[in-house]
């Protein structure tokens, strides 16, 4: 519908600035950062865009106004820094640990849900844009890839992973309900399951409608297939 795309825009657009305005603020911080490592250090407390930064900084977080203003500014440019770029190493972390077990898919529902989020996120959807406009990854359909130089940065050190840990990150992300169903199905290795079954199984549904929403739900982020009648858990999610 045109009123879902427009807010949708709307939505990108609040994150895009959001975004530039973290990126400006980062910037902002590492001038201030170079020109006190650049001196001696001795107009810290009187330099007036550091006072009015330590002021912003005791009134977020008053652990950090206490050990001078270069060490304030070293500690938030750090932040910054980390929150921004943490979507985008969240995914290359997630790639790279599905590109270690060799799984046969690397659907972006996988991708989302090992980083912490759902594919229809806004932020993982920036954030994995941002990495394919660095040339760092490529998505072909539904599958998101590393570039070479993409797997030279990204992150080794994941644990091993299997289709159990990889549900239950997705699973954690879900409503309740979904999330018990997703977890059901995942639970029959691939065989399908009627309504009736779910129902039976997951408890909490009044009625066969809410019941039918959660699994169009699923079905619409590729977690779950209907065959015929029946529900089984996508085969993207089977990877060992």
């Amino acid at each position: 519908m045109p009123y879902n795309s427009d807010v949708k825009n709307l939505a990108f657009d609040a994150i895009r600035e959001a975004l530039a305005a973290i990126e400006l603020a980062v910037s902002t911080l590492r001038s201030e950062l170079d020109r006190l490592e650049a001196s001696d250090g001795s107009d810290a407390d009187t330099h007036p865009t550091l006072k009015e930064a330590e002021v912003g900084l005791a009134s977020v977080n008053p652990q950090l106004a206490s050990s001078g203003a270069k060490a304030n500014l070293s500690s938030l440019l750090k932040q910054l820094e980390e929150r921004h770029m943490k979507p985008e190493r969240s995914i290359l972390d997630s790639v790279a640990r599905l590109e270690k077990v060799k799984a046969q898919s690397m659907h972006k529902v996988l991708v989302a849900g090992l980083a912490g989020f759902l594919p229809s996120d806004p932020s993982f959807s920036l954030a994995l844009a941002k990495l394919v406009e660095e040339d760092k990854v490529v998505i072909q359909s539904q599958s998101v890839r590393l570039t070479d130089s993409g797997r030279a940065v990204a992150p080794s050190d994941g644990a091993i992973l299997t289709s159990e840990i990889l549900v239950n990150a997705i699973a954690s992300l879900l409503p309740r309900r979904q999330r018990n169903v997703l977890q059901f199905l995942f639970s029959r290795h691939g065989d399908t399951a009627s309504r009736q079954e779910i129902m039976a199984n997951c408890g909490q549904y009044r009625n066969d409608k809410a019941l039918l929403k959660d699994l169009i739900a699923l079905q619409q982020l590729s977690l779950v297939v209907r065959r015929s009648a029946e529900y089984s858990c996508s085969e993207v999610l089977f990877i060992d």
